[in-house]
């Protein structure tokens, strides 16, 4: 991963009450292996969602390319404090045929999930999780210290 964050859109989180405060919320996509903050994911309007019309219907599942979206919730407002929590889902987009597939309660669900401090990264590759690791003490050095051992570890 090169030493530059790569950003997409809008570069202000979301901040949303959480159990531990204010919480800002990251949306975070992967290019293959590689993370970019693109926070527009966090309201379906991500770079790579524009122009596709998505269903939940399971056939479109698998159809097209594969894309990985984390959702990365940390504790404050414009400067973060520190990372609570992180969770991945899928989105599968057929630009072909400007068709998409996405559970949207899924990703409303893991949003919170990631919000209340849970890791749960299961969509992504060892790669991808060291990558994204990286990309968040590059975005953010002070809030990568102050985080948990066990969510850093988590997240790498």
């Amino acid at each position: 991963m090169s030493h530059e964050i790569r950003m997409f859109g809008q570069d202000v989180p979301s901040v949303v009450p959480g159990p531990s405060g204010l919480t800002s919320i990251l949306g975070v996509v992967f290019l293959g292996d590689e993370p970019a903050i693109d926070n527009g994911a966090l309201h379906a309007r991500s770079h790579l969602e524009t122009g596709i019309a998505f269903g939940e219907d399971p056939a479109l599942a698998g159809r097209g390319e594969r894309f990985v979206n984390v959702w990365v919730a940390a504790l404050g407002r414009s400067a973060l404090e520190r990372f609570l929590g992180a969770t991945s889902v899928e989105v599968w987009i057929d630009r072909e045929a400007g068709r998409g597939w996405k559970k949207l309660a899924d990703h409303v669900n893991r949003m919170s999930a990631a919000v209340r401090g849970k890791v749960d990264l299961q969509h992504l590759s060892a790669v991808q999780r060291k990558n994204l690791a990286k990309l968040l003490s590059q975005l953010a050095p002070a809030a990568w210290e102050k985080t948990g051992e066990d969510t850093r570890r988590a997240l790498a």
